[in-house]
């Protein structure tokens, strides 16, 4: 349980910076002029799978 909060607290702490650091600049824009790539449907599906793989991973530890 106290992995789990940890975890999410560090999460949105670096969402939060990440948005914060990019907030002077349009949403697909980096400082160096460079455009962030989007992820296909294919993709996202893949870190989808991979990110609740992670997390039941994360549960059976706690459970442990």
């Amino acid at each position: 349980m106290l992995k789990r909060t940890l975890l999410i607290i560090l999460l949105i702490m670096s969402l939060v910076t990440a948005g914060a650091a990019r907030a002077p600049f349009r949403q697909d824009e980096k400082p160096d002029g460079a455009v962030e790539k989007k992820l296909t449907p294919e993709e996202e599906g893949e870190a989808r799978a991979l990110a609740e793989e992670f997390i039941k991973r994360l549960e059976q530890e706690e459970d442990i």
